[in-house]
């Protein structure tokens, strides 16, 4: 856990084969990034929209840490489509009784991309 400037908190998980980090914050002016701009409208918060309005590095003045990382784009994932999609979706209800809405596709989106440990992983959060 750290407690960063501006009221915001960092928590790092490791688990043994990737890391979760979750970010809490209050919401600043001006906020945006590449979690988006927390302006309710999840249509603008697509990386062309995001990269659009603030490119693809954050100004030196503005890291919470003193170091950079250079940018290096990826492929987007593969669609998650029926029986991938169907395994994922049975995966994370086994795992997680009761998931539903965002939670279940975060989780469906999780397991079709990394693996079925991370349904069981997610769920220790």
């Amino acid at each position: 856990h750290a407690s960063l400037p501006q009221n915001v908190h960092l928590q790092v998980m490791r688990w043994s084969h990737h890391v979760n980090v979750r970010i809490t914050m209050t919401r600043q002016p001006g906020q945006d990034g590449c979690c988006g701009n927390f302006n309710g409208q999840i249509a603008d918060d697509d990386a062309r929209s995001i990269q659009a309005r603030v490119g693809l590095m954050v100004p030196q003045n503005q890291l919470l840490f003193n170091h950079v990382i250079p940018y290096q784009p990826v492929a987007p994932p593969a669609p998650c489509t029926g029986a991938r999609r169907a395994g994922a979706q049975a995966a994370c209800q086994r795992d997680r009784p009761g998931i539903a809405g965002a939670e279940l596709e975060a989780c469906i989106f999780d397991v079709c991309n990394a693996g079925e440990r991370y349904a069981a992983q997610d769920a220790a959060m």
